[in-house]
């Protein structure tokens, strides 16, 4: 299944956070609350959707997508992406590897880099201008996948300009993570609820970082 083509149907925007974590080791340290075994992760952000549970807070979904990654999932806005909070991406980091959020709204397209090294940064996907600082692995790999460094913007050699599929170009190079074939049924995702009071706290921590 294609997750993010499904996703974007289905919600106009996603957000997908990357750490080496398992997924419910993840859920906590993004203080998740009301942890639980799913069957269906679009089934459960439909649900959100459906009945409004995102005033409450927001829902995540988390799943091993990789040998060597989960994924997070959210689609909602109204408090804010936890995902895309420096306080949030530094508790996803190990001390080799870091963690990543590529989010799209209607109005950007964004991957955000954290890692124990103090590095922050980030990418806008669609006109591939960076800023910040990411590590040289991170920062070669999307420059090997058409994402020009100091400003040049996107390579002449990437034809296709949509959002999704920068997003998949930049996702596969950061991460070696397809999307495109992301097994959501089995069993071997799970569920929480950041709750909006914790989410603005999340933005708090955030700004006292920069």
């Amino acid at each position: 299944m294609d997750l993010m083509q499904t996703l974007d149907s289905y919600f106009g925007g996603w957000s997908f956070t990357f750490t080496t974590l398992p997924p419910l080791e993840a859920l906590q340290a993004m203080e998740a609350v009301s942890i639980r075994p799913i069957e269906n992760p679009l089934e459960a952000l439909r649900e959100e959707e459906d009945e409004g549970l995102a005033e409450d807070g927001v829902l995540l979904v988390a799943g091993r997508v990789h040998p060597g990654w989960s994924i997070i999932v959210e689609t909602s806005g109204y408090t804010g992406l936890v995902g895309a909070e420096r306080s949030v991406l530094l508790e996803l980091c190990s001390a080799e590897h870091p963690a990543m959020t590529v989010f799209k709204n209607p109005n950007r397209l964004e991957l955000l880099y954290a890692d124990l090294d103090d590095r922050w940064g980030g990418m806008a996907l669609d006109s591939g201008i960076r800023w910040g600082e990411m590590s040289p692995p991170v920062s070669a790999a999307l420059t090997a996948a058409g994402f020009l460094p100091d400003g040049q913007g996107i390579s002449t050699e990437i034809a296709d300009r949509a959002y999704n599929d920068l997003a998949q170009r930049a996702i596969a190079a950061a991460t070696g993570v397809f999307l495109d074939d992301v097994e959501t049924a089995g069993g071997c995702w799970a569920s929480g609820m950041v709750l909006a009071e914790t989410a603005r706290t999340q933005v708090s921590r955030s700004r006292s970082l920069r």
